[in-house]
């Protein structure tokens, strides 16, 4: 992809998320948009086909972001794990607010439900995972723990740091999830 095309994409999925710290999502137009980002209308059609599909667009960056964090990692820890999801949430905590802020938070855990599975096939043993039928509860178990956390950590402001995220949790977890 060319780096314009990406500056492009990326300028008018900033520019939703700053008019969604002062403005509704559902009163946001296409053409609003494109004139904070400095772009025309066509621009934006060239990129997205709606305002949806820019928010999905930002979802799979962050998606993106925490998986390549993960995959990276050598082991499965729950401390260097859950440190790992809380400083990418702490770096894009102005659109997690802005989602958060719209009711759109949702469409980032559907995201994430996603790469689950990759990641446990990462780091379990493979034959110890077919044998279990129900890893796909023990998947929705550790996601919605940290989905729960996330929308308490937004409606209280993020005042919280990632290391003390982790610590609270680290406290209650086992070592390898």
């Amino acid at each position: 992809m060319k780096k314009e095309t990406v500056n492009s994409k990326e300028w008018i999925a900033e520019s939703l998320f700053k008019i969604m710290e002062r403005k509704i999502y559902n009163g946001i137009s296409i053409t609003e948009i494109a004139e904070k980002a400095g772009v025309d209308r066509r621009t934006f059609y060239r990129h997205f086909k709606s305002k949806e599909d820019v928010i999905t667009y930002k979802i799979r960056e962050l998606s993106k972001e925490y998986e390549k964090v993960l995959l990276s990692k050598k082991s499965f820890k729950t401390q260097a794990t859950l440190l790992s999801f809380f400083q990418i949430c702490e770096k894009q905590k102005h659109i997690l607010l802005c989602l958060y802020k719209n009711e759109l938070l949702p469409l980032l855990l559907k995201d994430f439900e996603k790469f689950g599975h990759i990641l446990h096939l990462k780091y379990t043993d493979i034959n110890e995972l077919e044998k279990s039928e129900n890893i796909k509860y023990v998947l929705a178990y550790h996601l919605g723990g940290l989905w729960n956390v996330l929308n308490k950590w937004l409606s209280e402001g993020s005042n919280k740091t990632p290391q003390e995220l982790t610590m609270i949790l680290s406290s209650i977890l086992p070592e390898s999830i």
